[in-house]
């Protein structure tokens, strides 16, 4: 793992470089940046900062999320210090913090505290909702985010209660950001304690086959401890992809709901139950019995819906669930055999259902294309500089850490050089520069996970439509985009009508208002230009400063029946009012502009290109695998009936030990294609 020291001068200088507006704005580019660490492991749905602060010193908050589906508000206050090195959080300097958060919460609770604020005020912002969603709200999460380490001796901050909703305490320091990047792990560690936290262990029968690298247990969950733990963890229960599928589409079955009210006891015979994966679970054997005391890193990947309607009926229909009881497969996979296994033990038990594979993303061949020219397409060097550099797609969290883990000092060095870390962007980030230009800044403003998984419908759609429009000149044109982007961002935060907040939501509208309006003149920006430039040109830059100033007018002229700015720009309706705002754009942006027309003609030279490598790329793979593997596949393709005259033509090439002839770059694709078959 890499040092934490190491990881925290990397960490403030990335704070550094993203706030280049003056300190004021350092604070909040560094709540933003640990928020996304917590939305991509699932803690929030979406994160909005909002600094209130009150002058007497009295309370004080730093943001919040709303997770509607688990009831779940949250409180965020920072404990952000820009030093030159590292420094350690101890329980008598995170206290006062969480005190100065419950007091406002409390005083969150009054009416009259509410109205008394100024409505443009951050305190406002967030008071205002909560009074909006109390009477939903399940339980509080009050974090405090650090950019110092947590003391060993900090210990565990014991729950409390504010008007009745439980409210935990939970502190995100640097040493937890640092673990979960370093192991490629998106989630902290998940462990639930039955004989802690419930009545004892859950009665198990072992179902497992050795030697296959996991086990299985069949159990019967009773129906209030599944909505429990839902309500603990929320979405963190639900695996990655089944989590997008939900998010997407929405949790509660309205039959699930019928049975839950009026047939609890049929619940166990109707309902089809659930498929769970664990990394780990305790067991003890008591007269022939085998119980699960505990269970590490619980994933249900079928039964989700089963879960959140369970939960919401508990929650918010106040039912009892005392008759109601779900059978569970649970699988326990080796670690090693995690990232393979589990995708696949989601993909199946979910192919009754109606889930593409856009929601089970994580190894869709899109991600694995971008990946791979990331990794070998240099962007031309900038000024001066003579070293050309790479941006680097992180296909899975963790991947830029892990690719440096074993390196040596000097190769660290080179590595670096040829991978900035300001040139790493993820998957969410890719779904953001992208669908902010598909002109749905109201998908995108829903949050990184929600709109990723839209994101995802979309790609998977197009990528069976055409996937050779997945190119390299698609990747430079994604590089402009982040590039667009990441400029704006910082533009915004420097701009004089800018206060801070809804920057997110700003640079979303800008951008998407800017791509319709030039849309419908059939221009678009030359992004061909800005990969070159490896920056935004002054016309492109006036522009989005003119529209951004416009477009937060907008937005904080929320209507009548909406006074939360965060959730008025998550509407289509906030967009279509956006849309219509008739704002010039300057002439100095028409230099830096081109027609639709030539980058048509750009693509369709850049699909042929690609065309080209897919068969360079599978003719390679043929020769690689050898005439040994091909006749194995041949006679595995006669067992199955899959051999054709064609094929079995092919294949008797592929298959000559002397490789006299070597198969065509169509005729590979073909023998890659029907192993493909062989395997589904």
């Amino acid at each position: 793992m890499q040092a934490i020291e190491e990881f925290y001068h990397g960490f403030h200088q990335d704070v550094l470089a993203s706030a280049q507006a003056g300190s004021d704005f350092l604070e909040s580019q560094f709540a933003e940046k640990m928020a996304g660490y917590l939305e991509d492991a699932g803690e929030i749905e979406e994160f909005s900062a909002h600094f209130a602060r009150d002058p007497s010193g009295n309370w004080r908050a730093d943001g919040y999320a709303w997770d509607e589906d688990t009831g779940t508000f949250s409180l965020f206050l920072t404990d952000f210090r820009p030093e030159e090195n590292l420094h350690t959080l101890i329980r008598t300097e995170a206290n006062p913090l969480f005190n100065k958060g419950l007091r406002f919460l409390h005083k969150a609770f009054d009416r009259n505290f509410v109205e008394g604020l100024e409505e443009t005020s951050a305190a406002f912002e967030i008071a205002n909702l909560f009074q909006h969603v109390l009477k939903d709200i399940y339980k509080i999460n009050m974090y405090v985010l650090s950019n110092g380490q947590l003391s060993q001796r900090f210990g565990a901050i014991d729950p409390d209660d504010l008007h009745g909703i439980p409210v935990h305490f939970k502190v995100w320091d640097l040493t937890k950001v640092l673990r979960l990047e370093s192991s490629m792990s998106e989630r902290e560690e998940l462990v639930i304690d039955f004989e802690k936290d419930f009545d004892g262990g859950i009665q198990c029968l072992p179902a497992g086959i050795h030697g296959t690298g996991y086990t299985s247990y069949m159990l019967v969950m009773p129906g209030d401890y599944l909505a429990r733990l839902y309500g603990q963890w929320g979405s963190r229960l639900l695996e990655q992809n089944v989590r997008n599928f939900l998010q997407a589409r929405g949790k509660v079955n309205k039959g699930i709901r019928k049975t839950i009210h009026e047939e609890p006891g049929m619940f166990f015979a109707y309902n089809n139950g659930i498929t769970a994966t664990a990394s780990d679970v305790e067991m003890t054997v008591d007269d022939g019995r085998h119980l699960i005391r505990s269970i590490t890193n619980l994933q249900i990947v079928n039964g989700a819906q089963t879960t959140a309607s369970l939960f919401n009926a508990l929650h918010k229909d106040k039912a009892d669930l005392g008759e109601i009881a779900v059978q569970m497969k649970l699988s326990v996979v080796d670690a090693e055999q995690t990232e393979s296994v589990v995708p696949r033990i989601s993909r199946y038990a979910n192919s009754q259902n109606k889930v593409s594979e856009a929601d089970f993303f994580s190894n869709h061949p899109f991600h694995q294309r971008i990946e791979e020219i990331s990794r070998r397409l240099y962007a031309p060097a900038v000024g001066d500089a003579q070293q050309e550099t790479k941006w680097f797609y992180e296909r899975t969290k963790g991947q830029y850490l892990d690719k440096q883990s074993h390196l040596t000092p000097a190769q660290k060095k080179k590595f670096q050089i040829e991978f900035p870390r300001s040139q790493v962007f993820t998957k969410t980030d890719l779904a953001k520069f992208e669908n902010v230009w598909r002109c749905i800044p109201h998908t995108v403003s829903l949050g990184a996970q929600k709109n990723f998984a839209n994101f995802a419908d979309y790609i998977d759609k197009a990528w069976q439509y055409q996937d050779a429009d997945f190119n390299e000149g698609y990747f430079r044109e994604i590089v402009a985009k982040a590039i667009i982007f990441r400029h704006l961002e910082k533009l915004v935060s420097k701009q004089p009508w800018y206060q801070g907040g809804y920057r997110a939501n700003i640079v979303a509208y800008t951008i998407s208002y800017i791509g319709d309006k030039l849309s419908r003149r059939s221009d678009l920006v030359d992004f061909k230009r800005i990969w070159k430039q490896q920056s935004v040109g002054s016309g492109l830059e006036e522009a989005m400063s003119v529209v951004a100033g416009y477009v937060h007018d907008a937005l904080v002229d929320t209507p009548s029946n909406v006074s939360n700015v965060t959730e008025w720009a998550k509407r289509q309706a906030c967009w279509e009012t956006v849309r219509r705002l008739d704002i010039k754009l300057p002439t100095s942006l028409d230099k830096e502009l081109v027609s639709r027309e030539e980058v048509k003609q750009e693509r369709k030279e850049a699909r042929s290109t690609q065309r080209i490598d897919d068969g360079i790329v599978a003719q390679s793979r043929v020769m690689e695998l050898g005439p040994d593997y091909w006749t194995k596949i041949a006679q595995r393709a006669a067992d199955a009936g899959e051999l054709t005259e064609k094929t079995a033509g092919i294949l008797k090439i592929a298959c000559d030990p002397a490789m006299r002839r070597i198969p065509t770059e169509r005729q590979s694709q073909i023998l890659l294609e029907l192993v493909a078959r062989l395997e589904s």
